[in-house]
């Protein structure tokens, strides 16, 4: 950034929109809380950054933003040296901003610390909400994501992220120690019901509670099925999902197809499960199926990224047609792959030729 800054600032607001753009976005950030002047110039046309990522975890609390050029890393920790004072939300708080770190195969990263009383969760979070404030004025991102790494996330409705989102892109509930996160019934009816988001990735483990309502995603993935049901893998708006976990007593895989085959889940594109230890039972899965061997080959299905290219069946959707193809292993998976029209263009040529002479929906009839 031009230095120094507030000679800018005497700049027709228009020039000073111009300007901002020809400069590191993190530099731009950075004077915001510096200057009061020109925190409120950037707060009138707001600056556009890829997305803004909510972290919270244990020990970690942070904000990812990622400008396009470069991710800048906020952090918030009791800092061993205190310097650099910067003014975010009414509240002089001490900070210190890195220098930008290259990487050849990804953006840039800059880290940027917060100083916080006490290397507490409670302060942290107070701490990220002040700064969340500050930035919200000031950024208008493209994208919003969350990401959960608590242990027990039974405070999740509690946080103060929802006071300013609760539609994102992505929602990650994960712990870094691949243990699965436990919360109460009342925290998990929140994340599936009062937030949105694309994409969900969740590894939760509940005791003695299961949830009866479809889980609103286009992509969801699942690493504990302990608390899941049938209806939870038959939503509307879903087009892929991997669900794994040993728990699968209150699943019927055979309802879920039976429910595509009849006109629900009209987006799906590909379904697995995986049962880990458990097993499946082909008889109850396929029961009262119409199916045939798969038209398909295994060329068709290396395409379409699948970990089963043989010895697959056919089931065809009553209401247009549409052909998805089966395969389960006895062992412990099922796969279930969907073929929309815009798949057509993968398949080989006497693949599309049988799939044209059949109709099977993709073609107007003669």
């Amino acid at each position: 950034m031009p230095k120094p800054l507030f000679p800018v600032l005497k700049l027709p607001n228009v020039v000073i929109d111009q300007l901002v753009k020809h400069w590191d976005m993190e530099n731009v950030i950075d004077a915001t809380m510096r200057s009061d002047k020109f925190f409120g110039e950037v707060e009138k046309f707001k600056i556009v950054i890829k997305s803004l990522t909510w972290l919270v975890g244990e020990t970690l609390v942070g904000i990812d933003l990622d400008l396009g050029s470069c991710i800048v890393q906020i952090r918030f920790v009791k800092m061993a040296e205190t310097t650099g004072v910067k003014k975010v939300d009414g509240v002089y708080v001490y900070s210190t901003k890195g220098p930008r770190i290259p990487n050849a195969n990804k953006e840039d990263h800059i880290l940027w610390t917060f100083n916080v009383d006490q290397n507490k969760l409670e302060d942290k979070l107070v701490r990220a909400e002040q700064v969340t404030k500050h930035l919200l004025k000031i950024l208008k991102p493209e994208e919003f994501h969350f990401q959960c790494g608590l242990n027990n996330a039974t405070i999740l409705p509690d946080l103060f992220i929802w006071n300013h989102r609760k539609n994102f892109s992505t929602i990650l509930v994960k712990r870094s120690d691949r243990r699965s996160t436990t919360m109460s019934p009342e925290a998990l009816i929140f994340l599936m019901e009062e937030l949105k988001a694309d994409y969900r990735d969740l590894k939760i483990r509940m005791n003695a509670f299961q949830y009866y309502k479809p889980i609103q995603a286009k992509t969801l993935t699942l690493e504990d099925m302990s608390w899941v049901t049938t209806i939870c893998l038959m939503g509307p708006q879903l087009v892929k999902a991997r669900s794994v976990g040993r728990s699968t007593a209150h699943i019927d895989f055979n309802e879920i197809i039976t429910n595509w085959v009849n006109g629900g889940s009209p987006n799906l594109e590909r379904l697995v499960l995986d049962t880990s230890t458990l097993g499946l039972d082909a008889a109850a899965v396929y029961k009262d199926l119409k199916m045939e061997p798969s038209i398909f080959t295994k060329c068709d299905m290396t395409r379409r990224l699948c970990d089963f290219t043989e010895d697959c069946q056919d089931v065809r959707r009553l209401s247009d047609g549409r052909l998805a193809t089966l395969h389960s292993n006895v062992d412990r998976k099922l796969e279930m792959t969907v073929w929309h029209k815009k798949h057509l263009m993968f398949l080989s040529p006497a693949t599309y030729y049988k799939l044209k002479s059949t109709h099977g929906g993709y073609f107007p009839k003669k």
